[in-house]
């Protein structure tokens, strides 16, 4: 019986250090991918003048990035190059997941009409 009850008592402990622990391992997590997060987001807006000139030239925002925009740039590691870009006839949004956040793990810029903002949101 005392083994189980020094057992129950080191499992008790682990789980108290665990639970204390956890703010500090978030937040080695969290400042290791906001550098990440701020390198996307700069790519991000530096597509933003193209994306509008394509507006002003074709009347709506394109369907997709154009191949060229991002030929010979590195692409950050926050971003999937496939499903960044979504646009419709009001506007566009380039969005960056991150997972350095905990809940709102997607960061999104909402163009429309030559300007826009970052959001985050909970995303899949």
């Amino acid at each position: 019986m005392r083994k189980v009850g020094k057992f129950i008592l080191m499992l008790c402990g682990c789980f108290i250090l665990l639970v204390a622990s956890a703010p500090v391992l978030w937040q080695i997590r969290h400042a290791y991918y906001e550098p990440k997060k701020q390198e996307a987001m700069r790519f991000c807006e530096s597509l933003i003048p193209m994306i509008e000139l394509a507006r002003q030239r074709e009347g709506r925002y394109p369907a997709a990035i154009d191949p060229k925009w991002i030929e010979g740039k590195r692409v950050p590691q926050l971003i999937r190059v496939e499903d960044f870009y979504l646009s419709n006839s009001d506007g566009y949004l380039l969005r960056i997941r991150n997972p350095g956040e905990f809940w709102n793990d997607i960061w999104g810029y909402h163009g429309h009409a030559g300007t826009g903002s970052w959001v985050n949101y909970d995303g899949y």
